[in-house]
């Protein structure tokens, strides 16, 4: 009796241990083991994609790099290791020996950041644009690095005596005032004024831009006052004209009795026209920009006026 019902007995403690190992792994363990593995290969992909942009990264580094380092072989500017304001003066001096009327450096004071020290000055003065325009570009594209801040202009016209004629012009220029920076005392490898300047010389025009300026903005296109009559041509505005003897016109003002004729200059234009006939002279003149043609008659009188007619003058020996 014991035998039949002890195998079956055997049988279900059996049946009870494989079913508990069972459902122990199929709803722990093995459900432990598949997080875990899915954890690690979240991991894997995160580190792969993590490597991937660490490859994108260093190959965009690798680029800009490249890139930094041509443009470092490639510079054309120094800072000196040492300079005195003796030097930078005499700099300017050099560049404003022409095209100015007045060019005052005050020396401001002196600086520095965590890799360079630096000169301020201050230029204040007078000059034509072109030669200001000249000096600018000289500053920022020769190889010694100077910096300029703040500059102001302002148009201004000036008559003043011809210093080899002695007569008067105008002389239409700018007044300046800026703030210029010198660089010196920079890191060794900014130092190299050969390389800079050979490599300087080696660079195709084209790179810089123009040295002369296209137009002139302070120029005017009416002058705020008239030109003096620097060449003491004839004002047929104030002359007088007095007569008109076949193709030329005379007239008398304060230098005695004068001459022109059909093209020849007057104080602000030139002769057009001259009509013996109706006893007429027209000019065209440019006041400033103001473009005027003025028209000037013979003053005869009556009695020469009734002379006009077919009379004819004959010797008294005939």
């Amino acid at each position: 009796m014991w035998k039949k019902y002890g195998n079956a007995l055997l049988l279900f403690v059996g049946w009870l241990i494989l079913t508990g190992v069972g459902i122990y792994l199929t709803y722990f363990k093995l459900p432990r083991a598949i997080e875990h593995y899915e954890k690690l290969e979240k991991l894997a992909h995160m580190r792969e994609t993590e490597m991937g942009s660490l490859l994108a990264e260093y190959s965009a580094s690798e680029e800009r790099a490249r890139e930094v380092e041509s443009r470092w072989r490639s510079r054309y500017r120094y800072i000196p290791a040492s300079l005195s304001t003796p030097d930078v003066v005499a700099r300017l001096n050099e560049l404003s020996r022409r095209g100015f009327e007045t060019f005052n450096v005050q020396f401001i004071g002196s600086g520095q950041t965590q890799n360079v020290n630096y000169y301020t000055f201050r230029i204040e003065g007078r000059g034509y644009f072109h030669h200001l325009y000249r000096f600018v570009w000289e500053i920022e594209n020769s190889p010694e690095l100077y910096r300029i801040r703040h500059l102001s202009l302002d148009h201004i016209d000036l008559v003043k005596a011809d210093r080899v004629s002695g007569k008067e012009r105008m002389m239409i220029m700018v007044s300046f005032n800026m703030l210029l920076e010198a660089y010196y005392g920079g890191l060794p490898d900014l130092q190299v004024a050969h390389l800079a300047d050979s490599l300087y010389r080696q660079l195709p025009r084209a790179v810089f831009p123009e040295k002369n300026p296209p137009v002139n903005p302070f120029y005017p296109g009416i002058l705020e006052q008239l030109p003096p009559n620097t060449d003491n041509l004839v004002d047929i505005e104030q002359a007088t004209l007095v007569s008109i003897v076949g193709d030329r016109a005379v007239f008398q003002d304060a230098s005695g009795l004068r001459t022109v004729k059909v093209g020849d200059a007057v104080y602000l234009g030139q002769i057009t026209e001259i009509d013996p006939v109706e006893g007429r002279v027209v000019a065209r003149l440019n006041r400033g920009g103001i473009l005027d043609e003025v028209v000037l008659h013979l003053e005869t009188g009556e009695r020469y006026r009734q002379a006009l007619g077919p009379v004819l003058l004959m010797p008294l020996n005939q």
